[in-house]
This record gives C-alpha cells, sequence and structure tokens, in this order.
C-alpha cells in the first residue's frame, strides 16, 4: 500500500480520515507526534519518513478536532469549543503545542469532558474544593 503524505490530502478536504488510517491512531497525543515529527516514538526515521509532509503543530490539532468533525458530518456538533456544541475536551498537564516535539507522546491527560460532563478524573478521584 503506498501511504499518502499529509499535504498530499489535506487540500482534498481528506486529511483526517486519511491521517487516521495512515497512522493508526489510538492515542491523539502519539498520532500528533508522529503528525509533526514523521518519527516513530523511537525518533525512526532520523528527521523523519517523508519530511517534506510534516505539518504544523497547529495544523495536525486541526485534523484532530475540527477537521475531524467535518470528516464524520459532525462540525455542527463537535469538533470546537463553541456554546451549543458537544462539550467534548481533553485538557493536557503541559501544553502540547509548545514542549519539545520528543516530550509530546508522553504529556499527562489532566481533564477530559465529554458532552459537557467530566469523564476524567472520575468524580471520586478529582480534587474537592478546599476547605
Amino acid at each position: 500500500m503506498i501511504n499518502p503524505g499529509f499535504f498530499s490530502v489535506i487540500g482534498v478536504g481528506i486529511g483526517a480520515i486519511l491521517l487516521y488510517a495512515v497512522l493508526g491512531v489510538i492515542l491523539m497525543l502519539l498520532g500528533f507526534y508522529a503528525a509533526v515529527t514523521r518519527q516513530d516514538i523511537d525518533g525512526n526515521p532520523p528527521g523523519g519518513w517523508r519530511s517534506s509532509e510534516k505539518l504544523t503543530r497547529r495544523e495536525a490539532l486541526s485534523l484532530f478536532t475540527s477537521d475531524a468533525a467535518y470528516a464524520a458530518f459532525e462540525e455542527d456538533v463537535r469538533g470546537t469549543i463553541a456554546p451549543g456544541l458537544a462539550g467534548d475536551l481533553t485538557v493536557f498537564a503541559q501544553d502540547p503545542m509548545t514542549r519539545p516535539e520528543k516530550d509530546l507522546p508522553g504529556i499527562p491527560v489532566a481533564l477530559t469532558v465529554v458532552g459537557g460532563r467530566v469523564a476524567f478524573p472520575p468524580a471520586a478521584a478529582a480534587p474537592g474544593p478546599s476547605r
């Protein structure tokens, strides 16, 4: 199978679908890392596979958020944070837009909200108000 390059598919509006298929994305940050570095978790190949296809962090973020919603025909429901939308989001303990590339796959999740409700950490594990 020939893997298409990221830039090759972004322009025709199917980047999110092929990004998922090409990378087999299970973990968002691992996919984000692969999109911006074009390397595996061990940093191979040096310089990245087909490095001309590397995405900027902003492009990769869009592929995993608004572009993914568009690809699923759900752009009116999710994909951005706005009033009236699903309220699905993940907050990371460190900023993936500014951390060194090598640190991206290991950034911990601080909070996950699904449908406007906190899903992680579970309510029992969440810190309560100080008294």
